[in-house]
């Protein structure tokens, strides 16, 4: 048992002293996905891979708030604001949970193959992770 927790607590110092590298990471993948929405109009209307409410929302609007959102999280992850991080991580959270919501509702109920949402998931995940480990207080 003693092995474990020198395990864990030496992965923990680890990760603590990295605190930067996971808000990076995921400002990273939002800022790309925004732009990759950006320059590919009408991706949202691609009926394939979304449920059919996605199809409404403006592609520009959902861009340009994924970026914006993005860099609102990694600028206030580098100048330490705590709590404004706390609020964009949330948001940027949101953001992820509905696309995945859309990808697995048109995966299992729409019957249209697609695994974007597998990796949205690992998205989220390391995004809540960072929520409850992150440094914030």
């Amino acid at each position: 048992m003693k092995k474990y927790r020198e395990n864990y607590l030496s992965w923990r110092v680890y990760m603590i002293e990295r605190k930067m590298t996971i808000p990076f990471i995921i400002s990273f993948k939002s800022i790309v996905f925004g732009l990759y929405m950006l320059f590919h109009p009408n991706y949202l209307d691609t009926k394939g891979a979304y449920i059919y409410v996605v199809s409404y929302f403006d592609d520009t609007a959902v861009s340009v708030a994924f970026i914006i959102i993005a860099l609102a999280y990694s600028l206030s992850t580098f100048f330490g604001k705590k709590k404004f991080k706390r609020v964009s991580g949330i948001a940027i959270q949101t953001m992820w949970a509905f696309f995945f919501f859309s990808f697995f509702v048109r995966e299992f109920y729409g019957g249209y193959p697609n695994a974007g949402w597998v990796l949205i998931l690992g998205t989220l995940l390391l995004i809540q992770f960072e929520l409850m480990t992150g440094d914030y207080k």
